[in-house]
């Protein structure tokens, strides 16, 4: 079983939770060094303005945890709460 790395379920109709993490750089790098596991065809839509993003939606996967392009994009431009199991895991690698 794979868990998500965020809080809310801010793509299918929910609202999006944003917190401030002070690890932000560290953890971003992590959830960029993944080679990709899947790529859909098509984009996302930025979850705050409603506009398409133009970048490939990829996913990835480690340690049980999966995230794409979409939760990378939404934690770098608007903090993104991703759970606290996530940021342990991934400050932890």
């Amino acid at each position: 079983m794979t868990n998500r790395i965020y809080t809310s379920d801010y793509k299918h109709g929910g609202t999006m939770k944003t917190a401030t993490n002070d690890r932000k750089g560290e953890i971003l790098a992590f959830l960029k060094k993944f080679p990709l596991v899947a790529v859909a065809a098509g984009h996302f839509n930025d979850a705050v303005t409603g506009e398409e993003v133009d970048a490939s939606w990829c996913a990835y996967r480690d340690g049980g945890f999966t995230w794409d392009t979409c939760d990378v994009y939404h934690f770098e431009k608007y903090d993104l709460e991703l759970s606290p199991e996530f940021c342990a895991h991934a400050l932890a690698v």
